[in-house]
């Protein structure tokens, strides 16, 4: 509860670098989601107190587990985004909720397979996810752990094993963006300047082709 009212404390001082709160541990083993709903349910009041909103971007799901109901809990406490939710494939009404409330997973692919939660990426659920319609992002996780920077490996890592068209392609990058935390007029400064160098690339990638 504390570290919920000093994030809010944060953002009062510097509502340009504090975007939400999140909680992260290891999951299985640790306490639910649920567990804390006496702090989320404080999460009006601050507002109220602190004169901020504060966006949930819960870190669940990232689990093998059917009986780890973080991500449901995540869904009706009204997150924005989702870390992980790894595990959606056991709750297909969360699924359709995600998509129903625009709520996106972020998806973190070679993370998950460093970590075990699948060994074939050719199989991993949000291939599944991202043909039902689900909102999805792309994320490293740990970058700093896994030793690199930015998406380059994830893209291509996912690119290859979901075998990703370029429309699938451009709909995660532009989901970077539209599901970002970033404010409504910057963010739509940012899918514009995306827009413009996305059709750059797509020309200069036909060039690469070999014309019939």
């Amino acid at each position: 509860e504390g570290d919920l009212e000093y994030a809010f404390q944060l953002k009062q001082a510097h509502p340009e670098l504090v975007a939400g709160f999140d909680v992260v541990a290891e999951e299985d083993p640790n306490h639910a989601t649920i567990d804390y709903l006496d702090v989320w349910m404080d999460i009006p009041k601050l507002e109220a107190k602190y004169g901020e909103r504060m966006p949930l971007f819960f870190h669940d799901g990232e689990s093998n587990d059917r009986n780890n109901t973080n991500l449901v809990d995540a869904v009706m406490l009204g997150c924005k985004r989702i870390g992980h939710g790894f595990n959606a494939y056991y709750y297909p009404l969360v699924r359709e909720e995600l998509k129903r409330q625009n709520i996106a997973l972020e998806v973190n692919p070679i993370s998950n397979q460093i970590l075990r939660y699948v060994d074939d990426l050719q199989v991993h659920p949000a291939s599944g996810y991202l043909a039902e319609g689900v909102p999805m992002v792309l994320s490293s996780d740990d970058p700093g752990v896994f030793g690199y920077e930015a998406l380059t490996y994830d893209f291509y890592a996912a690119t290859t094993a979901w075998l990703l068209d370029l429309r699938a392609l451009k709909t995660l990058a532009f989901n970077s963006l539209r599901y970002s935390a970033l404010p409504e007029d910057a963010k739509q400064i940012a899918i514009d300047s995306w827009r413009a160098q996305w059709v750059q690339w797509v020309d200069a990638v036909d060039q690469l082709v070999p014309k019939a």
